[in-house]
């Protein structure tokens, strides 16, 4: 009895190991050097095959870093920055470009982070860059 349960134990976890390691093999990820805005490092990570850009904007800065008496400051901010629009564009505008692209953009608050995620396809990245660009940095 002792010796079947040894054999299934080990069955299970070369299953395992096995699973775990074609995963790995799968999204092999190629590390592009970019250049870098400040002392941070930046770094993008390309899938080796995939036509989609993935991206994560990180601020060091969330809902611990509100004021006292004025919680959810953060998560104000980013909604804004996120589904506020632009000078040039409203968000409904914005909204209306991104349908074709087949695209999309958020926000998720943390308690010590802000990050804003996006993806598109690789041959509309320069439309959506210049969509976000103008919701981040010039909003309306």
């Amino acid at each position: 009895m002792n010796r079947n349960l040894s054999k299934l134990k080990f069955l299970f976890i070369s299953l395992f190991v096995f699973a775990l390691s074609t995963t790995a093999i799968a999204q092999k990820r190629t590390k592009i050097p970019v250049k870098s805005m400040n002392e941070h490092t930046a770094a993008v990570f390309q899938p080796s095959k995939s036509p989609l850009v993935s991206f994560r904007i990180q601020f060091l800065t969330g809902a611990v870093d509100d004021p006292d008496g004025k919680e959810g400051l953060a998560n104000l901010t980013a909604a804004m920055l996120a589904t506020g629009g632009s000078k040039k564009l409203t968000y409904d505008e914005i909204v209306a470009q991104f349908y074709p692209l087949a695209t999309g953009f958020g926000y998720q608050v943390d308690k010590e982070m802000t990050t804003f995620v996006g993806s598109t396809h690789a041959d509309n990245l320069d439309k959506y860059y210049g969509l976000i660009s103008q919701m981040l940095l010039d909003p309306g």
